[in-house]
């Protein structure tokens, strides 16, 4: 999901974090390091990965979430923070804790949400976009060039097809920090929302894989390793579960759980969101091509680039949780409203390329969805708006076959989850519901 602090959570809040503060950092940094087998980047072998942490007003959470990435091993490339017009320390505790670690850290202006990202693909082009992925038909066309803006309102072109070479090896590329390790790369930049921010770091990126990171979400240690022995050829994405726990400083420590390895379709991107924004590694050169994240939707943006990476190769997720995800009130996906609106009109992007029985069938589920979702959170006139709108919509036609295939499966499951006795899975679901 979007995951920003004041700006981006996706699910109910447990409670909120405590702050990391100045002598906390330097603990939990050699606390991690030792446990990771390292004392510091320098001393690990390298990955080709970027990882891309959107930051506004997030001193408290920070550090952990820094910590988290640079005492993985192998150790990323590089980790952008993207000050998104932060009135707060953040910039200080990213430049704290890279010191901590002994990690170098350079600042710099943001090269801007559209430098290098293509807009996303106009509706209908995704699939088209597709034909560029080995072993489907069609003739690929050229990548967006990384140093030209893109405009808001062009249509995306088809691009080429992400590079099959597998970056497995965590020191296919030399560091860019001193002795070959990591560095903290600071980018500033005035306000401009979750999607924004990330689209910055997308831009900025040297890696030839992305790994999200949120500013008040933790790593576990053995994630990075686990996700790059799947990144191999005609995978975009690797995803995995996550826990929802309401202490960042609290989180982080366990070794990353052994679990199943699942494709997460198109299809079933079409029905729900399946993974979590900080549980995502995905090849740059294919997030480029589809454009990057959509700020219009922002509170769904992070489903609508999933459900678009899908289209371009497989996506592979790990069935146990490497991430620890910090709930916060104070968010996007808070505003559920918001969340329905935008939601709907990423749906309706979504379906137009399918046939008029199922896309009519997957309409009335997100409506009917919602619905449940305001009627749990107590807010029965918008829960009454929902159904409304299927009448308006013309879908009551659809809405045996929606409860039929989505609805009953999706309530069973919520059932049994709170059934005593009943260990609750990781994360797998919806931002909304």
């Amino acid at each position: 999901m979007t995951e920003m602090p004041t700006a981006g959570r996706r699910s109910p809040a447990d409670g909120e974090p405590h702050a990391a503060g100045p002598a906390t950092v330097g603990d939990r940094a050699r606390e991690r390091s030792a446990g990771a087998g390292t004392t510091g980047g320098a001393a690990s072998p390298v990955a080709d990965v970027s990882v891309v942490v959107p930051a506004h007003n997030a001193a408290e959470t920070l550090a952990d979430a820094l910590v988290s990435a640079l005492t993985q091993r192998p150790v990323p490339l590089e980790v952008i923070v993207v000050d998104d017009g932060s009135v707060d320390e953040t910039a200080s505790v990213a430049r704290s804790t890279a010191a901590a670690l002994g990690v170098p850290v350079t600042e710099e202006v943001g090269p801007g949400p559209h430098a290098g990202v293509a807009p996303p693909a106009a509706p209908g082009s995704e699939h088209d976009a597709a034909a560029s992925v080995p072993g489907r038909a069609g003739s690929p066309a050229s990548p967006a060039s990384p140093a030209s803006p893109a405009s808001p309102a062009s249509p995306a072109s088809p691009a080429s097809p992400a590079s099959p070479a597998s970056p497995a090896s965590p020191a296919s590329r030399p560091g860019v920090g001193d002795g070959g390790g990591p560095a903290v790369r600071i980018l500033r930049q005035p306000q401009s929302g979750p999607s924004g921010a990330r689209n910055t770091g997308i831009a900025a990126c040297r890696g030839g894989w992305i790994a999200f990171l949120d500013a008040d979400d933790v790593w576990h240690q053995g994630k990075l390793d686990r996700q790059l022995a799947l990144a191999g050829p005609g995978v975009v994405v690797v995803a995995s579960d996550w826990v929802r726990r309401s202490d960042a400083a609290a989180t982080g420590d366990d070794d990353a759980p052994a679990g199943p390895v699942s494709t997460v379709s198109e299809r079933d991107l079409m029905v729900l969101n399946r993974f979590q924004t900080s549980t995502v590694l995905a090849r740059t050169d294919a997030v480029r091509a589809v454009g990057g994240f959509d700020p219009s939707i922002d509170g769904v943006e992070d489903w609508d680039m999933w459900r678009r990476l899908a289209s371009r190769g497989r996506i592979v997720k790990i069935d146990a949780p490497l991430v620890s995800y910090v709930n916060r009130g104070d968010s996007y996906s808070k505003d559920l409203v918001r969340v329905y609106e935008t939601a709907m009109t990423m749906v309706a992007r979504a379906v137009s390329t399918l046939p008029r029985r199922p896309a009519r069938r997957l309409r009335a589920w997100h409506h009917l969805r919602f619905a449940v979702a305001f009627a749990l959170a107590g807010d029965g006139p918008h829960a009454r708006r929902c159904c409304g709108d299927v009448y308006r919509a013309g879908l009551l036609s659809a809405v045996p076959g929606a409860v039929a295939l989505h609805l009953l499966p999706f309530l069973y499951g919520r059932l049994r989850r709170r059934l005593p006795g009943h260990r609750r899975p990781a994360g797998t679901g919806s931002q909304a519901t």
